[in-house]
């Protein structure tokens, strides 16, 4: 997430005349917040079950992975539009 967001940023920094940033902006606070929120979700769950059973699973590698896979997948999505967009910026 940080790479896709250092090229906008990037981008906007050297005043780069790149197509779609605002659009990409939003797309990338959008994902960011899913991410965060759902980071946030699986670590109160976690402390939640821990503190009732003395255990907690709900962030094992195994557990997670699915989910940042499909966070992963979402972005490169994005990035890839992005860059398609600005094949300058590639």
């Amino acid at each position: 997430m940080s790479e896709a967001w250092a090229v906008v940023l990037t981008g906007e920094r050297l005043r780069l005349r790149l197509n779609g940033v605002a659009a990409h902006r939003i797309a990338l606070q959008r994902v960011t917040l899913r991410s965060n929120t759902e980071l946030l979700i699986m670590v109160a769950d976690s402390a939640r079950e821990f503190e009732s059973t003395g255990v907690s699973r709900r962030l094992d590698p195994d557990l997670t992975a699915p989910r940042i896979a499909a966070l992963t997948q979402v972005i490169i999505a994005l990035d890839n539009k992005f860059l398609d967009a600005n094949p300058i910026w590639r």
